[in-house]
This record gives C-alpha cells, sequence and structure tokens, in this order.
C-alpha cells in the first residue's frame, strides 16, 4: 500500500536542515558580535550599561522571534490537520479481496429533535394560512385534451 508521503518527508528534512544551517549561521555572528563587545569593553571604549542594554534588547528581540515561529509552526500544523482530516474523512478502509481505501457512500441525514419541531410549526403556520383563505373558485371547463407540441 503506497501511502504517498514521500514528497512531505523530502520537504520535512528539507525545512530540518534549513533550520539547522540557520541556527550554526547564527551562532557565528553572535561568536563575531561578541568578540568585538568584549574587545571594546576590554579597551574601555564602551560603558557597562550599554552592553547591559544590548544583552536585554538581544533576549527581547530572541524571544519575539521565537515567539513568532512557533505561532507560524501553530498554524501550519493545524491547518495541515484540517485539510488531512477533511481529505481522509470521507475515506474508509473496506476489506475484502480489493482492500484499500475507498470513499464512504453518504446516508441520509439525521433528523434531530429540533428539525422536527420545525417541520411540525411549519405545518401548523401552513395549515393556518390555508384555513384563513378561503378562495371561492369558479368552475373551469375541464380540458382532458393533452397538447404537448414539441
Amino acid at each position: 500500500m503506497k501511502t504517498q508521503t514521500d514528497m512531505a518527508l523530502f520537504g520535512l528534512l528539507l525545512a530540518v536542515m534549513a533550520v539547522f544551517a540557520f541556527g550554526i549561521w547564527s551562532a557565528g555572528q553572535v561568536d563575531v558580535a561578541a568578540a568585538q563587545v568584549n574587545a571594546q569593553a576590554a579597551a574601555g571604549q564602551l560603558p557597562m550599561a550599554e552592553v547591559i542594554g544590548g544583552q536585554v534588547s538581544g533576549w527581547a528581540l530572541k524571544t519575539i522571534i521565537g515567539i513568532v515561529a512557533v505561532a507560524i509552526a501553530t498554524a501550519g500544523v493545524a491547518w495541515v490537520r484540517q485539510w488531512w482530516k477533511r481529505r481522509n474523512g470521507k475515506r474508509a478502509w473496506r476489506s475484502g479481496p480489493n482492500a484499500q481505501w475507498q470513499g464512504q457512500e453518504r446516508g441520509p441525514r439525521q433528523v434531530n429533535d429540533a428539525d422536527l419541531m420545525r417541520m411540525m410549526m411549519m405545518q401548523q403556520m401552513m395549515a393556518a394560512n390555508n384555513n384563513g383563505k378561503r378562495t371561492s373558485s369558479t368552475s373551469a371547463p375541464v380540458d382532458d385534451d393533452l397538447n404537448i407540441d414539441f
């Protein structure tokens, strides 16, 4: 049985590789920046308040980026899960000599209590309208002749 998930797994592998590559690249960038700050701090050119402020702002930026990344990933997972349920919701495993995933036949919709009450109220309203409007009809000549033209 084929599940046709090879493209999805390949995409997932590429995404994981991209995350690792970005992590390695950003770690290298942080090391270079930290070396520059340490060199300037050692030379006495940089006040300590700016160093602490830079660290705090860096942490805040990383936190915001992390929250956005988690929100996007969560929305993506929810969308894929909903798409997967919709796609497979109409399919079921059928056993037998040709066992495979087959579409389900839709059965008649179950009528619930609210629908029954609505139908009864509509019938009563229609009966009340018909009883109130008694129209007199004059007898028209009956035409038994079927006039069908093609």
